[in-house]
């Protein structure tokens, strides 16, 4: 029998991995698991080459809310050439020590992206270096995942629908030239490497008034200003405010995108979660607000599938699970994705707006009866067989 091993961090993932491990039938080929902290790899207290044996299956999991992590990951984004700290809001090794944990405050995530991809470029190395065995997700291509204007780059190459990149923001007159330039009223303000819709503004303007729509909140105190992520959207019309906000912001490595509008029933607009395994479309989570957020952490509900399948139509639908399948085919070395769907306001087109390295976490979601941690573990029996491995 085989382990798996999970390179990553404890939590409720690995909780609910583990469960599936033990209880299913997919997971009885498996003799248990075996984790693999990030920060001991981090700090050279554990190396792949001593755990990872012949036929492991490894898999490289989301760094969490670890705030220890976030600080060492801090740290690997630190670098040695001055060049690395031209970009506001970088910070030193002092700075990083005198961290202390604050909840939603959201620290300088381009130096975080960069210690992210340098852990995951470690883990590529050394797993070259450990006996035969097979990554669920390559280190590469999580990379990749993590920078959203790279992946609607390659969306494009691939010519799969997507949002349009209007470009980069440095700031509240950088927003203001990109949407004068491309004649846009509506824009979705992002950060590149962000998650669960942390520092996202949906900003909008006419004639007579601006308005940003947001979970970010920026904070003066003792003459320091922060920003924090909440769970609540609020909506600011006070110019000043959102410029402040945007001007913060792009310390951040952000970017605009034009706005989508998005399709309703019942009252609320709604996307589309895809999961895809194996190159397959499984799961599909219909996420419902009556703000322009979606993600269920900030207590939107989950609409009926079968209503938006009946009122999409058939065709429509086959349309939107081809382009899923297509991102999944732009990250071969991916056995699982998180893959979000707009749906236009007149149902009669779509886009890909994201896809997502660890997008499978949806406890009680089934498809054909199986949850999306058994599906993944019988697509991997799958590939193990199809690679003359005894699976």
């Amino acid at each position: 029998m085989r382990r798996l091993v999970w390179i990553g961090t404890e939590g409720r993932r690995l909780e609910l991995f583990r469960n599936t491990l033990e209880q299913s039938e997919y997971g009885q080929s498996f003799e248990g698991i075996i984790v693999v902290p990030f920060r001991g790899l981090i700090r050279g207290a554990i190396e792949l080459t001593d755990v990872i044996e012949r036929d492991d299956v490894v898999r490289i999991e989301s760094p969490g809310k670890d705030f220890e992590l976030e600080r060492d990951l801090l740290r690997l984004g630190i670098s040695s050439k001055k060049s690395d700290f031209d970009f506001p809001g970088a910070l030193s090794h002092d700075d990083i020590d005198a961290l202390t944990f604050e909840r939603g405050l959201i620290l300088s995530q381009p130096q975080w992206y960069r210690g992210w991809c340098r852990l995951l470029n470690l883990i590529d190395e050394k797993l070259k270096t450990c006996a035969p065995h097979i990554v669920m997700n390559s280190s590469a291509e999580i990379e990749t995942l993590f920078d959203k204007t790279k992946c609607l780059e390659l969306f494009r190459l691939a010519e799969i629908r997507t949002t349009k990149l209007l470009g980069p923001v440095h700031g509240f007159n950088d927003l203001v030239e990109l949407m004068d330039r491309n004649e846009c009223n509506r824009v979705f303000v992002k950060p590149a490497h962000s998650s669960s819709a942390s520092g996202i503004v949906a900003f909008e303007r006419s004639q007579n008034r601006q308005l940003a729509s947001t979970t970010a909140e920026v904070v003066s105190t003792g003459g320091k200003t922060s920003i924090y992520n909440t769970r609540r959207v609020r909506r600011i019309y006070d110019v000043q405010e959102i410029r402040t906000l945007i001007d913060r912001l792009g310390e951040h490595n952000i970017f605009a995108e034009k706005w989508y509008p998005k399709a309703g029933l019942n009252g609320k607009t709604f996307d589309l979660r895809v999961i895809t395994i194996g190159g397959e479309c499984r799961h599909v989570v219909v996420r419902e607000s009556l703000t322009p957020f979606t993600n269920l952490h900030l207590l939107n509900g989950r609409g009926q599938l079968q209503s938006v399948r009946k009122a999409v139509g058939e065709l429509f639908w086959n349309d939107v699970m081809d382009s899923c399948r297509r991102v999944a085919g732009v990250f071969p070395n991916c056995l699982y994705l998180g893959i979000d769907v707009l749906v236009s306001s007149d149902m009669r087109s779509h886009v890909v707006a994201e896809a997502n390295a660890f997008g499978d976490l949806l406890p009680g979601i089934l498809c054909d009866g199986l949850s999306t941690y058994e599906w993944e573990l019988k697509a991997m029996q799958h590939r193990l067989s199809k690679a003359g491995v005894n699976a």
